[in-house]
């Protein structure tokens, strides 16, 4: 019976404008070099307008980038991110929180891992030293890219033209007098972010702290995480950003390293699966309710 009832409801008819994003879609995975509007109205067989419409709708949602130069639509970063959450079959969580429980250990300050999404990073894991007992954040919380350090993490990692379009669409909303504010700050920070390899908030989102993260590659050198530590001002201080930079990224290496390997066996294997989680794999905890089983303090959030 449920399979009958499986059967009958995949023949139920799907809306147009879904069927031809997906379209565009597999068209641009067969294309080698992309594809301008014309080609794409010619394939999907509808007048360009409408083409244009569901172009726009993908490139907006960062599913396409279209190139100024050449007019041609190619895959975005969001492509790449649902890719990597198929590869195999150990959630991200659970490759990272053993690395992050050590990080713990070894610098006695909370660590935590978010991903990109839409725009904002997304907390997926967290660990925290034995006396924190009332965690700031909750798993699943999203967190702003220009005043957090796992934010900017995430988002120096992005190809540059997506800078432009973030610091233009996001609202850059200020916390204190140390918050970056302004769309050409901002991506001057990311660049020194990329360069120099990790992300730094100076008390830029909660006064008195401070927290440094760095983005978690695979193999193929595509950015999956950002993983940071987070401290007041008097344990994350400039004698000791140099150690802490250096156990990050060996952290996230062996991250990397992971997800890479569970990448290499489920393609060997021919079955993918994910290794992020979704939404419905994240506790359901509301703000104002328990966190590990201690209330949110309502001073809101330290990343």
């Amino acid at each position: 019976m449920a399979g009958e009832s499986r059967k009958s409801s995949l023949k139920t008819g799907s809306p147009p404008a879904v069927e031809r994003a997906l379209t565009i879609l597999e068209e641009l995975a067969r294309s080698k070099r992309g594809l301008r509007l014309p080609e794409v109205s010619l394939r999907l067989g509808i007048p360009k307008s409408s083409t244009h419409s569901l172009l726009v709708a993908l490139e907006r949602r960062g599913y396409l980038h279209r190139n100024d130069r050449t007019g041609r639509y190619l895959f975005g970063s969001r492509i790449l991110t649902l890719a990597n959450a198929a590869l195999c079959g150990m959630t991200l969580r659970e490759v990272a929180h053993p690395v992050l429980a050590g990080l713990v250990r070894t610098t006695g300050l909370a660590c935590k891992m978010a991903i990109l999404d839409r725009d904002q990073a997304l907390l997926v894991e967290q660990v925290h030293p034995p006396h924190v007992l009332t965690p700031m954040t909750w798993l699943g919380k999203h967190l702003e890219l220009h005043c957090t350090a796992l934010g900017k993490a995430l988002a120096a990692s992005q190809p540059g033209q997506e800078w432009n379009r973030m610091v233009t669409e996001y609202k850059l909303a200020r916390h204190n007098d140390a918050t970056i504010c302004s769309p050409r700050r901002l991506v001057k920070e990311l660049a020194v972010t990329r360069e120099r390899g990790y992300a730094f908030d100076n008390e830029e989102f909660d006064i008195g702290m401070r927290c440094v993260a760095v983005p978690v590659f695979t193999a193929v050198d595509e950015s999956v995480a950002a993983i940071g530590v987070c401290g007041t001002t008097s344990e994350i201080d400039e004698l000791r950003l140099d150690a802490l930079v250096r156990m990050l990224k060996t952290a996230a290496a062996r991250i990397g390293d992971a997800v890479g390997s569970l990448a290499e066996t489920a393609a060997a294997k021919d079955s993918p699966c994910e290794i992020f989680l979704t939404r419905s794999d994240l506790p359901a905890q509301d703000p104002a309710a328990a966190v590990y089983g201690q209330p949110v303090n309502p001073m809101g959030p330290r990343n």
